[in-house]
């Protein structure tokens, strides 16, 4: 997009083509919510609560291969008896579960509690999800993720007696000890709805403490009223008797109260854009801002704010609720996911898998107070007692993510050609696939990122345990008046007091490994993605869902080494995919037992906890009848969902691309890496890595391809991302899968190099790793499949799993508030221009005619290490080296053509991803991507973003994205409309800069209520 007159000018034009998208609002569903925040209809303005479970999202392969109805078993809980053990059916997302299944102990059988509503009047819960014991021990509560209710089951019938009303996608539910009050997280909403709860004999009721939002009562009270006092400021006939902009000040008070809902942002005035839009520069607004494009057209309302009577009583009217209706958790886009309480009930604590983080919320307040900062995704939270002290317990992933461990300013960071440890980009010559000489390779100077470890790219996949001593941790009684900040940073190895952070015992284990980074005292956890936990005395028992392990550990309070507070004591083996878990108790059959729900394997494992000894119960009657895994896309999905075939047994797929999506982090990988030359002759060079890519979300594939932000794979070449786990350096060595160094190539074919995985050898020992990486894929997959399988037969199963299903989830939010509408004609117009890349109903431009990557020019900044390597596909790599392919034959590959060449990204499923947008993860959240630098719509994080080591957003404010220093320099009529306070027209990603405070709003509304 060129710069024009077009994109200095008001946004007056698109105002008026959108103002007739929402002239009025209706009560109820459809209207805006009264909390601040988008959100389901469930919190509409005027709506009442009315049971309802979202419809699954279409599969967009129009010829899928037919897959079993499998049950998938999430979660597990014991009945206090001992005798009864409940399950949540999961099922799938085309196809969720709506039951728990319940197996009897004394006998093994097995049967179900379909989830209907008590009367059976309505559809059943979907996608049951966790399962929690009130504290009497009768009553079971089921949260159902695309419902927004959850199930009560009276145990003592065994059938659904009383529903909760809630929010859609549900995670976790807690009680007090009491059972008098609940708490549970809301994946969407980055909130945490808090529950009254009464139990009377045989009925048990529930209700949300709706907290925060503004009244129209209040709007109304007094007198001279709120209402009254903006009718008379602002109702003019040429200013906002009629609605102009996004206000209307009219004797309608419930028509005025409905857009002051939509500009109202909890907290400080100057987080609304009713404020903003009335005062001076100086109090927080534009009112006075030049251009007077940007300006308020009416100009200052309340040029004494501090003293004039309407103004102090707007403000006041604006500052005194908080947000809603539950309590706000961690920065946007928290996602959070697990709870527990601590120091006797006062402490809520929220493990939130977006940004990395535990959440600490004073409970009689219901504010947020501070936080723990894990640096890397909360998979569950556990409290244990021991020692006279409370243990937190928590299950996350590794502290890196693949880029270098410090800067080098004087080294690989830097410009100069002459200096031997400076980092050069590995471009290639596409004809021949070869990397080019030294000399035409461009320097990369300064890393783009830094992290914590010496380890890069996939290597930095760790699988990690925290413990915090909370009997240590300050906790202030109130947010803190200079805002939110950590309490603590458990961020790095080691062994302090007060916490600990343990991690694989493999870290270091095999050749192509970096040695000696982290204390062998902390390589204490056994197993790939720890999931869920549970306690039996002073045993923590842990679910190692990538490794089909139960990892048991003993807590030693009294450790006189802090690095000895959790010592190792066995394994257990489960079924595949080890997700819920509980522990038997003391009494009935399931005393001295460990209960897993086993995801994939559709079964429950019942163990000994001292002897390991165990058997399987199937709760899944497809399994019986069709074995896992039953076709291709399921052996996929055991491949891309478990570490059974890394090189080290502890990396796996969805580590990064956590729950199909990404772990709220970019990563260094393949696309990013430099090269450095040992020695000034040296051509060959050695790679490291300086830069971060975004983490594309696995759902929705089968219609966006080709692949990558590069453009350059098929669903059928992940072969370049599955050798990052088990890369062939790896087996110059023994390796934790086994000893293959008997093993010589007797031959070498010499081809095109893949220097991202050392693939396709160039040189005898090259074969010779290749060749014992082929035997340990062959042993392996003979161990898990009865059959053995190569690269090249996991490179299928794993394409098949892409793109059979879509994987993707129904959106909450509410598709009719009207803030949507308006953001949809914004989305559609000419002047914003977003549709032109993003066309429904993929939103992903993938029909460039005579452009087989589909890439077109970066539309924001790049930097030197997002143009570092040359991506060469597979299938290219193949038709180079004249080897022919069983699937996809007629396909000859692509190439990077054009470094910084991108293509679109698909925005299906934009709601529910982490905080982590654009090809290089720069941007924290939708408004960074919109917005040109210092727009009016960019607001402020609860917390200070931090990557890595180093702080992100100093100030913690938002930065405008929409630019790129592509842009030629301005002209003198351009330069001269800055320097009075106008912004520059560098929104090269669509046209926004003239877009206000309040249309940015509407547009982040369209985009996250996108399915």
């Amino acid at each position: 997009m060129s710069l024009s007159s077009k994109q200095l000018v008001t946004g007056a034009t698109i105002l008026a083509a959108t103002a007739a998208a929402v002239l009025a609002w209706p009560a109820g569903a459809g209207a805006p919510s009264r909390f601040g925040v988008q959100a389901s209809a469930r919190w509409a303005h005027g709506a009442r609560y009315a049971r309802a479970t979202l419809p699954p999202v279409a599969n967009p392969h129009p010829d899928p291969e037919l897959q079993p109805l499998r049950d998938h078993p999430f979660d597990v809980v014991v009945h206090p008896g001992g005798r009864k053990v409940y399950l949540s059916l999961h099922g799938s997302e085309g196809d969720p579960g709506s039951a728990v299944a319940v197996v009897d102990l004394a006998d093994d059988s097995v049967h179900r509690i379909a989830l209907r509503p008590p009367g059976e009047d309505g559809p059943p819960g979907s996608s049951p999800h966790r399962l929690t014991f009130h504290p009497g021990g009768r009553f079971l509560v089921v949260t159902n993720r695309f419902s927004n209710f959850a199930s009560v089951i009276d145990t003592e019938v065994d059938r659904v007696s009383a529903e909760i009303p809630l929010d859609f996608h549900a995670q976790q539910l807690i009680f007090d000890a009491r059972g008098e009050r609940a708490w549970v997280s809301i994946r969407y909403l980055d909130q945490v709805l808090a529950l009254r709860v009464k139990v009377e004999g045989d009925r048990f009721t529930a209700e949300v403490e709706e907290r925060g939002g503004l009244s129209l009562a209040d709007f109304k009270a007094g007198s001279p009223s709120v209402h009254e006092r903006l009718v008379r400021r602002c109702g003019a006939e040429a200013c906002h008797a009629t609605r102009r902009g996004a206000f209307v000040a009219a004797a309608d008070a419930e028509a005025s109260f409905l857009s002051l809902l939509e500009l109202w942002r909890p907290g400080p005035a100057t987080n609304s854009q009713l404020w903003r839009a009335a005062v001076r520069t100086r109090e927080g607004g534009y009112a006075d801002r030049l251009p007077r494009e940007k300006a308020h057209a009416g100009g200052v309302i309340f040029k004494a704010p501090g003293r004039d009577p309407d103004a102090l009583a707007l403000r006041a009217f604006l500052e005194a609720p908080l947000s809603g209706p539950g309590i706000p958790v961690g920065n946007p886009r928290s996602k959070p996911k697990a709870l527990a309480l601590a120091r006797g009930g006062e402490l809520l604590l929220v493990g939130n898998t977006g940004t990395q983080d535990i959440a600490v919320v004073r409970t009689a307040t219901g504010q947020e107070v501070g936080s723990i900062r894990v640096g890397n995704v909360v998979n569950d939270l556990r409290v244990m007692e021991g020692g006279g002290r409370e243990w937190l317990l928590v299950t996350t992933e590794g502290i890196g993510f693949g880029v270098g461990v410090a800067r080098d300013p004087w080294g690989s960071d830097s410009w100069d050609r002459e200096n031997p440890a400076a980092e050069y980009t590995v471009r290639r010559d596409l004809e021949t696939g070869r990397v080019l000489p030294r000399e035409q390779q461009d320097l990369l100077g300064p890393a783009d990122a830094v992290d914590g470890t010496a380890a890069i790219k996939f290597r930095d996949i760790q699988n990690d345990l925290v413990v915090v001593d909370l009997d240590a941790l300050e906790v202030p009684e109130a947010p803190p008046a200079g805002g939110l900040a950590p309490l603590l940073s458990p961020t790095r190895y080691e062994s302090h007091a007060a916490w600990v952070r343990y991690t694989s015992d493999t870290a270091e284990s095999t050749a192509g490994d970096v040695h000696g980074d982290i204390p062998p005292d902390l390589m204490r956890v056994v197993g790939a993605l720890p999931e869920k936990m549970a306690a039996a005395g002073d045993r923590l028992l842990v679910t190692m869902q990538g490794s089909n392990l139960v990892q048991v550990l003993r807590l030693q309070p009294g450790a006189r080494d802090p690095s000895e507070r959790l010592l190792p004591l066995r394994t257990l083996s489960t079924g595949m995919q080890p997700i819920g878990i509980a522990y038997g108790g003391e009494v009935g059959p399931a005393a001295g037992r460990v209960l897993v729900a086993n995801f994939l394997g559709g079964s429950l494992s019942v163990l000994e906890l001292e002897s390991g000894e165990g058997r399987e119960i199937v709760v899944d009657p497809s399994v019986l009848e069709l074995p896992v895994p039953a076709t291709e896309a399921e052996t996929g999905e055991i491949l891309a969902h478990t570490a059974l075939f890394s090189a080290d047994g502890d990396t796996s797929c969805v580590h990064c691309h956590y729950l199909d999506l990404g772990d709220g982090r970019p990563w260094g990988v393949s696309q990013v890496v430099g090269q450095v030359y040992d020695h000034p002759g040296d051509e060959a060079g050695r790679l490291i890595i300086g830069g971060t890519m975004s983490v594309p979300q696995m759902r929705g594939l089968f219609a966006i391809q080709p692949f990558f932000f590069e453009g350059t794979l098929s669903a059928f070449e992940p072969r370049s991302m599955l050798m990052e786990h088990i890369p062939a350096d790896d087996f110059a060595g023994p390796t934790p899968q086994g000893d293959f160094t008997h093993l010589v190539a007797p031959t070498v074919n010499l081809g095109v190099d893949d220097v991202q995985s050392s693939m396709d050898a160039t040189t005898s020992f090259e074969a010779t790793l290749e060749l014992r990486r082929e035997a340990m894929l062959q042993r392996r997959s003979l161990e898990v499949f009865g059959k053995a399988h190569g690269l090249r037969d996991i490179v299928r199963f794993v394409g098949a799993w892409q793109i059979t299903e879509g994987r993707l989830l129904p959106n909450p939010f509410d598709p009719d508030a009207p803030a949507v509408a308006r953001g949809k004609a914004l989305f559609e117009h000419p002047q914003v221009g977003c549709v032109s890349c993003h066309p429904p109903p993929h939103f992903a431009l993938k029909d460039l005619p005579d452009n087989p990557t589909q890439s077109m020019p970066a539309m924001v900044t790049v930097s030197n290490r997002d143009a570092s390597f040359t991506l060469i596909g597979m299938n290219r790599l193949d038709a180079l080296n004249g080897l022919r392919r069983d699937l996809e034959p007629w396909d000859v590959g692509r190439a990077e053509e054009n470094e910084s060449h991108y293509t679109t990204f698909p925005l299906r499923g934009l709601w529910d991803r982490p905080p982590v947008f654009l090809h290089a993860g720069t941007a924290r959240t939708l408004r960074e991507v919109l917005c040109v630098p210092g727009q009016e719509g960019l607001r402020t994080f609860p917390y200070e973003p931090v990557l890595g080591t180093e702080p992100e957003r100093p100030g913690r404010r938002e930065v405008g994205l929409n630019e790129t220093w592509l842009v030629p320099a301005p002209n003198r009529r351009v330069r001269a409309h800055m320097a009075s306070g106008g912004r520059l027209g560098l929104d090269t990603h669509g046209g926004t800069s003239q877009l206000r405070a309040h249309e940015i709003d509407d547009l982040v509304s369209f985009l996250q209520s996108i399915e």
